[in-house]
């Protein structure tokens, strides 16, 4: 092998070497992956305080304010954990999702108002009486247990199934 080839066949190495860590290193956040699943419905809610009244969150923050904190602590170490989490992420007012995954669990998905709006045009009701249900695919980052954040949406879309949570006892909510 002389010099000349030599060089070439370092160099075309050293271009794959590139390309190589330039696609490893473009994700943003190495924590996130992609989740598949089916919008779900449920008839009690708990995310966080999105489309509750103004005067439920300003008790809440009131409350904070004269140290009820450490009390629910005490009686309720996970959930004030789990408020407080929310807090430093400054989801306490931001908009969620249930989702029913591929592998059959249930999550919560925070997501931009701007995200969230293409949910609050489906009916529980129509879907179910259709036996239709909303598929989704996004790209997720976990912040808790079965709790994520969505960096990016990818698709929602309306198909043919079984909308899950038929709960005959509460009314299900739809999403608004």
């Amino acid at each position: 092998m002389d010099v000349f080839s030599y060089n070439q066949a370092m160099i075309k190495i050293l271009h794959l070497v590139i390309i190589f860590l330039l696609f490893t290193n473009c994700t943003d956040n190495p924590n996130t992956r992609l989740v598949t699943g089916d919008l779900y419905y449920t008839w009690l809610r708990f995310g966080s305080f999105y489309g509750q009244p103004d005067s439920v969150f300003h008790a809440y923050e009131e409350g904070g304010d004269i140290g009820w904190y450490s009390e629910l602590y005490k009686s309720d170490s996970i959930g004030a954990a789990y408020v407080q989490m929310l807090d430093k992420q400054n989801l306490l007012q931001s908009p969620f999702i249930y989702l029913r995954t591929d592998q059959d669990s249930t999550c919560l998905i925070f997501l931009e108002e701007s995200d969230y709006r293409q949910f609050t045009k489906f009916n529980y009701r129509e879907l179910t009486e259709n036996e239709q249900k909303v598929r989704i695919e996004a790209i997720v980052e976990p912040i808790w247990d079965r709790t994520f954040l969505c960096h990016t949406l990818n698709s929602v879309e309306l198909t043919d199934g079984i909308t899950l949570q038929k709960q005959r006892k509460f009314k299900i909510e739809d999403y608004r």
